[in-house]
């Protein structure tokens, strides 16, 4: 029984496609990036993967004069390092994302299946 168990959720675990989390850049949402990486891809890879495309929450953009925007994180000051991070938002954004981490596994995705991109501002919250 045991054996025939395991032999099940190997070939389950196998069968599962891996799993791409991709983050879209300030502004975009999660619609506007998946259009851009299927234009990208022949369809035939882009099938081989099954793809989640969360969008950030809207928030007060402060280097956009606090303009509402879809950015997965605050900044004050610029780009360069020396302006400080907005943990605050940062951390909102990264549970946001492992959310959508732990929703896949409780599918049945295994964590060694799960990848988390992203362009822009969305590759430097993956990176996070």
């Amino acid at each position: 029984m045991r054996r025939a168990l395991m032999a099940s959720l190997a070939t389950t675990a196998s069968s599962v496609r891996p799993l791409v989390i991709m983050l879209h850049g300030s502004g975009d949402t999660g619609r506007g990036v998946e259009a851009w990486v299927s234009s990208l891809l022949p369809r035939d890879e882009f099938k081989a993967f099954d793809w989640e495309f969360p969008t950030a929450k809207i928030i007060p953009y402060t280097l956009n004069g606090g303009a509402p925007s879809s950015v997965w994180y605050d900044r004050v000051g610029g780009f360069e390092p020396r302006y400080p991070e907005q943990t605050p938002s940062v951390e909102r954004s990264a549970k946001q994302v492992l959310d959508v981490i732990d929703a896949a596994v409780k599918r049945g995705v295994p964590p060694s299946k799960i990848a988390v991109g992203g362009f822009s501002m969305g590759g430097n919250l993956a990176y996070q």
